[in-house]
């Protein structure tokens, strides 16, 4: 009788180890699945994150270029605005001459 209830017992065991190793072979497949996902993620974050860097250069240089064309004509104004005031005071003594 002792032997037999050993038996069921060492079943049972043998059964709920079973059991754990299916659990455990579940818990390793949904694992690897999930950090391929997560590889494949993080690689297309990369690769996004790499054409963000490239538009942010791009944009960085349009901008200097833009600001360089800015200043150009900030400058060609200045020297306008200099030539035309030197000509108004010009006039004005010419004026006051007369």
């Amino acid at each position: 009788e002792k032997e037999k209830d050993l038996l069921f017992k060492n079943q049972l065991l043998q059964d709920e180890i079973a059991m754990l190793r299916l659990e455990l072979d579940q818990v390793r497949l949904r694992h690897q699945e999930e950090e391929g996902k997560y590889l494949e993620e993080n690689e297309t974050l990369k690769e996004k994150n790499e054409d963000l860097k490239k538009e942010l250069k791009l944009n960085e240089e349009a901008l200097t270029q833009t600001v360089f064309q800015y200043n150009g004509q900030l400058n060609l104004l200045k020297t306008e605005s200099a030539v035309l005031t030197s000509k108004l005071e010009q006039t004005k003594e010419s004026k006051d001459r007369l």
